[in-house]
């Protein structure tokens, strides 16, 4: 079981019924709503700055290695996040998964309801949606390429 240590950054907001456990280190700025979980079970987590994490989100890391949670992420209510690596200014939206010990570059969106597959590696920029958990990249003049 690993040690109980938290180290919380300036300005960063922890609410009331938060449970976290195991160690844990969170950035400056990073706001955890109302019943979040962050839960360290056999690494640390480290998450960044500027990250809002909120209601009933559950992040966890199974693996020994430490699971990074990069700046600006957004996880809407109800996500699901295992993995090795959140890049920075990602959205995972309302009930997403992020599965295994996957890894998320930058600027993606893993839409409402949609998962990863397990222990893969997501590419800076790409959007997973709909029913089928389709994927797309986006780009950085707002024009989107599909991937089949």
């Amino acid at each position: 079981m690993p040690k109980e240590c938290f180290a919380i950054g300036k300005r960063a907001v922890v609410c009331q019924d938060t449970e976290m456990k195991g160690e844990i280190d969170i950035g400056s700025g990073t706001v955890l709503h109302p019943q979040c979980k962050i839960l360290a079970e056999s690494g640390p987590i480290i998450i960044g700055s500027n990250n809002i994490i909120e209601e009933n989100v559950t992040i966890i890391n199974k693996q020994p290695t430490p699971l990074i949670i990069g700046d600006e992420n957004v996880f809407e209510v109800g996500c699901y996040v295992e993995g090795s690596k959140i890049g920075n200014k990602n959205i995972i939206e309302a009930k997403a998964r992020v599965l295994g010990n996957t890894s998320l570059g930058d600027n993606c969106v893993i839409g409402a309801v949609c998962s990863t597959k397990k222990d893969e590696a997501i590419p800076n920029n790409t959007v997973i949606y709909g029913d089928h958990h389709n994927r797309r990249t986006q780009t950085a003049s707002g024009g989107v390429s599909f991937n089949k």
